[in-house]
């Protein structure tokens, strides 16, 4: 495991056109690629926001099969000693200006505690960790 994918990762693999970079990218990484209980919850959280209906049963049909691939609550589990990561990592943006959101801080906390790069589109919300923009890699 290396990468910590961001929600809009894994999220670029339920659009009807994905980039192709990215989609290369995740192909290529899939071994080393991990989802975070943030993402999971944005993920589920996505899904409850659209209308019921069979639009609705479809993406929360392709949000659980990725959640059923890429996240294991044993590789990267929320710990207590996360909060201080998420603690020390609120108390830099704050001193620096910058305000990532709290879920963006909790996946850069995970991150950091666990030793992965971030895998995002959004690398300016991560100041903190090391990142990897698949948009950016050609196919």
């Amino acid at each position: 495991m290396k990468f910590l994918a961001d929600t809009n990762l894994v999220s670029e693999l339920i659009k009807v056109r994905p980039n192709e970079a990215v989609m290369a990218w995740i192909r290529e990484n899939d071994p080393d690629l991990v989802l975070s209980w943030v993402s999971v919850a944005e993920l589920r959280a996505g899904v409850a926001l659209v209308p019921e209906g069979r639009r609705r049963e479809e993406m929360q049909a392709a949000v659980e099969a990725l959640i059923e691939d890429f996240y294991d609550e044993n590789s990267v589990p929320l710990l207590g000693s996360t909060a201080t990561f998420v603690a020390d990592l609120a108390r830099r943006h704050r001193d620096a200006g910058i305000s990532p959101g709290w879920p963006d801080t909790v996946i850069a906390a995970v991150a950091l505690e666990h030793g992965l790069t971030v895998a995002t589109r959004n690398t300016q919300d991560f100041p903190d960790v090391p990142t990897v923009n698949p948009w950016n890699n050609p196919a």
